[in-house]
């Protein structure tokens, strides 16, 4: 992983400091998170030790596609909620799962550290603004539609979908039992689920949570 130089400037007006500035016009430029820091001479740490705000990075190209805030570990929970099809950004988890896929692995990169929780997410909302329009897939401050990340959501649960005979072979005797208590037919309940998600899939709301909990994530490959 790469990290970002921590600072301590506290961002009571919302505004990047100087060298967090120039890195964000030398990204502007070709949109390479790598030279862009290069260029910026921005300098990167490993101190975690307080909140920090961090960039989701495509190796392929060096874009950034997500912002984020976080402690801890944060930063590396979202390769694994989209290899778990959890979590609501769809569009998000698509990308990952290409980046993936493709054979790369996705570039977690902190830009700043050294914060309480309330600059940290002062921080993240500027960049956001800075950002949004350059690929990133952040639903919040309006970078992507929710409609959209639920229908990528949909696409990538019906590519996890077990077939019919996988579902019933690996569901259990007690998930069956459930279903025909609930669904009257093991058949009935899956077209429902199928149903649902492609109707998301292509741009009618549903709940995907409520149906994924349906099937105690049995028909999830």
């Amino acid at each position: 992983m790469f990290y970002a130089e921590s600072d301590t400037k506290t961002y009571t007006t919302m505004k990047l400091t100087n060298r967090q500035k120039r890195f964000v016009a030398e990204y502007l430029i070709d949109l390479n998170a790598t030279q862009a820091a290069i260029r910026s001479g921005y300098k990167f740490s490993e101190d975690l030790s307080e909140a920090y705000v961090y960039f989701l990075i495509d190796p392929r190209d060096n874009k950034i596609f997500y912002v984020g805030k976080g402690r801890r570990k944060r930063i590396s929970c979202h390769v694994r909620d989209a290899k778990n099809g959890s979590g609501d950004n769809g569009i998000k988890n698509a990308l990952i799962m290409e980046i993936l896929s493709s054979g790369h692995v996705v570039k977690e990169v902190v830009f700043a550290s050294g914060f309480n929780d309330k600059n940290a997410l002062l921080l993240e909302r500027v960049l956001i603004r800075s950002l949004r329009d350059y690929g990133l897939t952040n639903i919040a401050q309006g970078s992507v539609p929710s409609s959209a990340s639920v229908s990528a959501k949909a696409a990538i649960l019906l590519s996890k979908l077990k077939t019919y005979d996988e579902w019933i072979k690996t569901a259990g005797e007690e998930s069956i039992a459930m279903v025909l208590r609930l669904f009257g037919s093991t058949k009935v309940f899956y077209g429902d689920i199928q149903e649902c998600l492609i109707r998301c899939r292509d741009g009618m709301p549903f709940n995907l949570n409520s149906i994924k909990g349906k099937s105690n994530g049995n028909a999830w490959r």
